[in-house]
């Protein structure tokens, strides 16, 4: 399950879920989080369903395809290393024009994050 705002972790939460068929379990607020929780800690039918389902999913969802994963990491090394041999940048810095909510001391969505410290 997750609250999806715009946070980070919630942003990629929400992603797996839906890649694996569960968008279910993806709420906007953090009524609609507690109220999924208590329904389907009290709802044991409805959990084993969502469990099912998702082990159904397992075996076909891209995302736990791990051959096909390594495959394509493999061939992105392969790529970045070919262009480093031929001399180009494999990095380039951009400078954001705006700073980023969490940087500004504050988060908005579900979670509320603490300020984070810059690190260089």
């Amino acid at each position: 399950m997750t609250c999806l705002g715009t946070t980070f972790a919630g942003r990629v939460a929400a992603s797996l879920l839906t890649s694996v068929g569960l968008p279910e379990l993806i709420t906007r607020s953090l009524e609609d989080y507690e109220s999924l929780t208590m329904r389907l800690a009290a709802d044991r039918g409805e959990l084993r369903a969502i469990r099912e389902k998702l082990a159904l999913n397992a075996k076909t969802a891209p995302l736990f395809d791990t051959a096909r994963i390594t495959r394509n990491l493999e061939a992105a090394f392969a790529a970045m290393y070919e262009r480093s041999r031929r001399g180009h940048l494999l990095w380039r810095s951009v400078s954001r024009t705006r700073p980023h909510p969490d940087e500004r001391g504050f988060a908005s969505g579900c979670a509320q994050a603490a300020p984070r410290r810059k690190t260089y």
